[in-house]
């Protein structure tokens, strides 16, 4: 029976003239949907369960709505203001574009305004965004080549969101570095070439990025930074929040925090007196930034997971001619707006917000008095040096336990301490890793690198490590790490959920390293 003469059935349709091919694939399509249905319902009621309250917020403009802002901020901010001279020098540093706008295009305008030099550096051209993809160039299967075409856009729509400030494009520099891919590099491809899954690309595929053919990996990012610190050697330093969810975001905060310390190991005196701050962008769709869409009347507020920990935000009050500023800067992401437009333009408010990023100091304790035994006893009196996000994501709602809550660390006679609190217990099968990036000066004055990491299957031996109840405990002498200065470190565990929990990435000061470490070899 030929093609042309079968009559085929499907949903009480008749299908005339279809070939059996299609008609099987329209059945297939036809029992996905009935899959996808439930899932989908299910979604659905979980958005109206959850985010409820968000929606009401987002109804509630005016005073009601700036009052219901406050009560969930439960701080007060305080008041950042930044030097404004010709002599301050200003670098953005954001994982994409939009996000320099995004995170602190009010600051940008007012300190191109006061005369000071600003300097943007975008890590990633935000190659691997495909809805925008599927939107502009009309492919449901989209080529590597088509994603490096979004690239050049985005970056001209940065150009253009950046020119509405007034920032000339001679002051904007793009890295050229794998969208999505700047964690994995930092974690995992610090010296073997990190793939994009959209590019297909191990090097920048672009002809305008920093480094011509940069590989994707940690060695070759982290030099770039380092370069543009040198050169540029800014007075003021914004990067993203380690809290921030987005992989990119808080991998670039730790590529450019070890670039900076780096550089003060080294003595460089603008590295020691740069001031550091913090910006974020990605908390949540239901927690950050509340409510959605353009309200200039409102304020911007940290997100109640983040108050709670009280870490003193700052705001950075806007005046109307600047939140409009902000406002069309935004639009000129144009590529963004179909499917982000009431996200972006929520962070035109009233203010910006940023924290300081000032690294941490290890306190000591008593000789011995630190035991690996999952006992609380030993660490009376020993303040928790980073406090983590409780129930920091959705899914964590409906799980017992297993929520990282503090992290306590002592130097105890030569020897890095750790003891990691989690809220409702350890989950069973719950597997806890620590990466830790040391750094310490030789006697020649260079800065050397290792990197250690702790897990239940492989990683260094040179360590003590008990899980026990509701806490983690680790110990490891500061020998086994090479003496470190400065240490950047992460707590992350993996259960049997689907739940990655981690610590935001910390910047820990040793004291006195230098003088305790024997001479290097």
């Amino acid at each position: 029976m030929s093609y042309t003469s079968q009559v085929n059935r499907s949903d009480g349709v008749v299908l005339a003239g279809t070939a059996p091919s299609l008609v099987a694939r329209l059945r297939r399509i036809r029992r996905l949907k009935r899959w996808l249905l439930w899932p989908v319902l299910g979604l659905a009621l979980l958005a109206l369960l959850g985010g409820g309250l968000w929606y009401l917020q987002a109804a509630a403009i005016g005073p009601w709505g700036r009052a219901v802002q406050r009560f969930y901020s439960r701080i007060t901010l305080q008041s950042f203001v930044p030097l404004l001279r010709a002599d301050q020098r200003i670098l953005i540093l954001a994982p994409h574009p939009d996000d320099e706008i995004l995170g602190a295009g009010g600051l940008i305008s007012r300190q191109i305004a006061q005369g000071a030099q600003v300097q943007v550096v975008l890590v990633t051209n935000g190659d691997g965004y495909r809805y925008a993809i599927t939107g502009h160039f009309l492919h449901l299967q989209v080529p590597p080549a088509d994603y490096r075409r979004l690239a050049y856009r985005r970056q001209q729509e940065t150009l253009a969101a950046l020119g509405t400030l007034g920032l000339d494009s001679s002051s904007v520099i793009f890295l050229g570095y794998p969208d999505r891919g700047v964690a994995r590099m930092w974690t995992d491809y610090w010296e073997v070439p990190y793939r994009s899954p959209f590019t297909r690309a191990t090097a920048s595929p672009y002809d305008n990025s920093y480094t011509p053919e940069a590989p994707f990996t940690g060695q070759a990012l982290l030099h770039d930074l380092s370069e543009i610190l040198d050169r540029f050697q800014p007075t003021q330093l914004y990067l993203p929040h380690p809290n921030d969810i987005h992989p990119d975001h808080w991998a670039t905060y730790c590529f450019a925090m070890l670039a900076l310390e780096m550089a003060r190991l080294r003595g460089e005196s603008w590295a020691l007196a740069a001031h550091t701050l913090g910006y974020l962008v990605h908390r949540g769709e239901l927690e950050w930034p509340r409510p959605r869409g353009y309200h200039p009347e409102l304020s911007l507020y940290p997100p109640p997971a983040m108050a709670a920990l009280g870490d003193g935000w700052a705001e950075y009050p806007l005046v109307r001619e600047e939140v409009e500023l902000k406002r069309r800067a935004i639009l000129q992401y144009r590529s963004l707006l179909p499917t982000q437009r009431g996200f972006l333009l929520a962070f035109a408010r009233r203010n910006e917000l940023f924290i300081e990023l000032a690294p941490l100091a290890a306190p000591r304790v008593t000789p011995g008095s630190i035991k690996v035994d999952g006992r609380a006893a030993d660490w009376l009196g020993v303040a928790p040096l980073l406090r983590d996000p409780i129930n920091d994501a959705l899914t964590r709602t409906f799980t017992r336990g297993g929520d990282i809550q503090a992290l306590y660390v002592a130097l105890d006679d030569g020897r890095l301490a750790m003891r990691l609190a989690v809220d409702g217990g350890l989950l069973p099968g719950t597997r806890y890793q620590l990466r830790l990036f040391a750094l310490r000066r030789d006697l020649d004055g260079q800065v050397r690198l290792e990197r250690h990491w702790w897990g239940p299957v492989g990683g260094s031996t040179a360590a003590e490590m008990v899980i026990n109840g509701r806490v983690v405990e680790w110990k490891a002498s500061l020998e086994a790490l090479g003496y470190p200065e400065v240490v950047i470190l992460s707590w992350e565990a993996r259960g049997p959920t689907p739940i990655t929990e981690r610590t935001a990435w910390a910047t820990l000061v040793l004291p006195d390293m230098a003088v305790i470490a024997p001479p290097a070899d």
